[in-house]
């Protein structure tokens, strides 16, 4: 049986769909796989010769300086038997992938430039000896084809519309751009009609791994665009171009529109438009998909497998009423399941039978073309990576990173894990005295949008509650005089700290969404008919932002007035929280 090794960063797992797509290559091809971590200056504990096929995983980037280091390729350099990699963010330092490409002598790629493009970005004068093979980005895990996870019934559901998106550079042109703005607008628009969604765009309002999905399952429909980028920065001149317009406004970034006349020749010579794993995400929890009416790799199809909204926004009311419509939704969903999960044809399974023809054959030839590889003892370097029998967590990376910062002894983690525990608690006070201005707001859409963040607060407190239960554990474990050699080292920690962050990161982003709500409705309780006192009450709560006493001096400031007095509380949290 074929030995393969795969490259990976361990610092990219808090991604479930790399987790996914790294865990099917080990139970899908057919071959006896390992996993080393080759990101952030990790030293290379073996040589590679013992093993017949290198993997190396998208998350493991050439395109980013200094993401792979020395020790690794030189490893890589050395090896000689069949070396495979899959490619993503293509777009990227370009010209820097192709010549690590070269460098290497890769024998397979795994690209997601469609194969009517590629002479394009890989000529094939470039790469004579190269197979390419266009994939996407991501597929359907197995476990979710044999097992349908439970679906919240559509009625239930307590998100009108969900989504997540980040803030992209312009650099990535018109679906990058895409990405923010069907959030952005879809939420002015719904705010305006009294819709209560769950929108977010920006890095704060990130769910990582299966809490994403249990978001989707919340949702009566989701929004989503295409993915990918039309704008193949080859030589990394417009990345140039882009900071030199940053510089010169002084620190301020271009919109997309300001910047388009860069890249719009650029932006016409390839369609990228991708499927995103995020649509297979959405067929699995029979969550219908509300997406700008586009390609998707040809994978889908319009009022088939989702509602089309057009990217001007002109049929958006209409739209709007689809979501409405239970029937038809379920309709969607289920079209989409069947097509997309239940047929298995864009499963991990699938994606693995045929890599491994393709492997398979390549080693075939390489085998008669070059003398067998030799196979010997592996000497492990003391310190360094070593082979694993599955991708590590990110939570072992953020331990290692908090050894280099001093955290090494079990007491070390302990004492960070009281620090984080104290800020835990201290930020659930603050959110649940949001919780209780939000019930106590008048009006349909504010009752609405107080039993939307009831649910989320709940989902704060289980988070937190996570964190917790991985404190106490291992300080049971330790008070029984039963530690291992892990917790010695205070390995839990890192655990323990990437649920915090991702606490800490639900929690921001959460109390920003509450506090417009909140100042949204502040608005109609009539400040504008005391526009006096209502500057006299702003101006005081301002200067609470600078005093070490900020709660107590709103509530003296606060109190001055009787015609505010009833909006102690509101104010308070609106403009004086802590």
């Amino acid at each position: 049986m074929p030995r393969m090794l795969v490259a990976y960063g361990m610092e990219s797992t808090y991604v479930q769909t790399t987790v996914d797509y790294l865990k099917a290559l080990k139970t899908t091809i057919g071959y006896d796989v390992e996993f080393i971590h080759v990101t952030q200056d990790a030293r290379m504990g073996i040589d590679f010769d013992g093993f017949d096929i290198l993997f190396q995983n998208y998350c493991a980037r050439f395109a980013v300086e200094g993401c792979v280091g020395d020790s690794y390729r030189d490893a890589l350099r050395r090896f000689r038997g069949l070396k495979v990699i899959s490619l993503q963010d293509e777009y990227e330092a370009t010209n820097r992938v192709k010549s690590a490409l070269k460098e290497f002598d890769f024998d397979v790629v795994l690209t997601c430039v469609p194969e009517s493009s590629r002479e394009y970005v890989y000529p094939k004068a470039e790469f004579p000896n190269t197979t390419f093979l266009s994939v996407l980005t991501g597929y359907v895990p197995e476990k979710f084809i044999t097992s349908v996870p439970e679906a919240k019934p559509l009625a239930d559901r307590p998100i009108y519309l969900g989504y997540r998106a980040r803030e992209l550079s312009p650099l990535y042109g018109r679906l990058g751009f895409e990405k923010a703005e069907i959030g952005r607008r879809m939420k002015d628009i719904c705010d305006a009609k009294g819709i209560a969604t769950d929108i977010a765009v920006g890095e704060g309002g990130r769910f990582n791994g299966e809490a994403w999905l249990e978001f989707v399952g919340n949702c009566r429909a989701m929004l989503g665009t295409e993915s990918g980028s039309n704008v193949f920065d080859f030589d990394g001149a417009l990345a140039a171009t882009y900071r030199s317009i940053v510089r010169a406004s002084g620190g301020r970034s271009p919109t997309y529109d300001e910047f388009r006349p860069y890249i719009a020749e650029r932006e016409s010579h390839i369609e990228m438009g991708q499927i995103s794993p995020r649509v297979f995400e959405c067929a699995i929890m029979r969550t219908p998909m509300v997406l700008f009416r586009g390609a998707y790799s040809g994978c889908i199809e319009a009022d088939v497998h989702y509602i089309p909204l057009e990217k001007d926004f002109s049929n958006v009311d209409r739209v709007l009423e689809r979501v409405q419509d239970i029937r038809e939704l379920e309709k969607v969903s289920a079209s989409a399941h069947a097509d997309l999960v239940a047929s298995g044809k864009f499963g991990y399974r699938e994606f693995g039978r045929m890599l491994k023809g393709v492997f398979d054959q390549r080693l075939s030839a390489k085998s008669s073309q070059e003398p067998a590889l030799s196979v010997r003892d592996e000497a492990h370097i003391p310190g360094a990576e070593c082979p694993t029998a599955w991708p590590q967590s990110w939570h072992k990376f953020k331990t290692q990173q908090l050894r280099s910062r001093g955290i090494v002894s079990f007491e070390d983690a302990l004492r960070l894990s009281n620090i984080y525990s104290r800020a835990m608690k201290a930020d659930l006070r603050a959110a649940q005295r949001y919780l209780n201005i939000l019930f106590h707001l008048e009006g349909a859409r504010a009752n609405e949008e107080a039993k939307i963040a009831a649910a989320e607060f709940e989902q704060l407190v289980i988070r937190a509650e996570a964190a917790e239960s991985v404190r106490r554990l291992s300080s049971l474990t330790a008070d029984r005089g039963n530690r291992t050699s892990q917790q010695e080292s205070g390995d839990w920690i890192g655990e323990y700290a990437n649920i915090y962050s991702a606490f800490k990161s639900t929690l921001e982003d959460t109390l920003k969404k509450w506090d417009n709500a909140i100042q949204r409705e502040f608005q109609y309780l009539g400040f504008w008919k005391r526009p006096l006192k209502a500057m006299y009450i702003r101006f005081s709560l301002l200067r609470v932002k600078v005093t070490g006493s900020k709660l107590e001096f709103a509530k003296r400031q606060l109190r001055k007035s009787s015609f505010f007095r009833r909006f102690v509380t509101l104010s308070v949290n609106v403009f004086g929280r802590r």
